[in-house]
């Protein structure tokens, strides 16, 4: 049998690699911000004091619709989880989008008592999507001839930088 000090040893453990792999948030169940990691306030730009005690709203980017937080909202408010990707801005007013799982915990009558969030940027991976889309688009315009386009496959695409499949294809 574990003691209590060996299971706080190994949730300690399992707090230290989330945190080194995630970016991290609690809020209480109104969406105040209860807890950040060191890599939230670094993606966010914010210090921890400036986002403890306020909600997610600081970070929001506008560019989402309401009815897409609503349907956040009411998914997380039943007890379950919910899964998308979101786009926030930093301080400096940077956009920049996170992969999100957001888990409720939930008291003994299975009602929502704290949310916590957990995220992996994908900034890089969203302008590499819009890149491929507008290639996609340029090449149905027949804006470029088949050959440029079969040199574009993803094994190409996969080792070049936003900025030089950009450049490649005149964007």
């Amino acid at each position: 049998m574990e003691t209590q000090e060996n299971l706080i040893k190994q949730l300690s453990d399992q707090k230290y690699a989330l945190d080194q792999a995630a970016i991290v948030a609690a809020t209480d169940v109104n969406g105040v911000i209860t807890y950040v990691n060191d890599k939230f306030c670094k993606i966010s730009g914010y210090e921890r004091e400036e986002l403890i005690g306020r909600t997610h709203a600081i970070v929001n980017s506008k560019t989402h619709p309401p009815e897409f937080f609503a349907e956040l909202w009411s998914t997380i408010k039943s007890g379950q989880v919910w899964q998308g990707e979101v786009c926030n801005r930093n301080k400096k007013g940077e956009l920049y989008w996170v992969s999100t799982t957001i888990v409720p915990f939930c008291d003994q009558n299975n009602k929502p008592i704290q949310f916590m969030s957990i995220r992996y940027e994908i900034t890089d991976l969203k302008k590499a999507q819009e890149v491929v889309k507008n290639l996609i688009e340029i090449y149905k315009n027949e804006r470029i001839d088949d050959e440029t386009f079969e040199n574009f496959d993803s094994r190409v695409l996969s080792n070049l930088t936003v900025e030089e499949i950009q450049s490649k294809i005149g964007l």
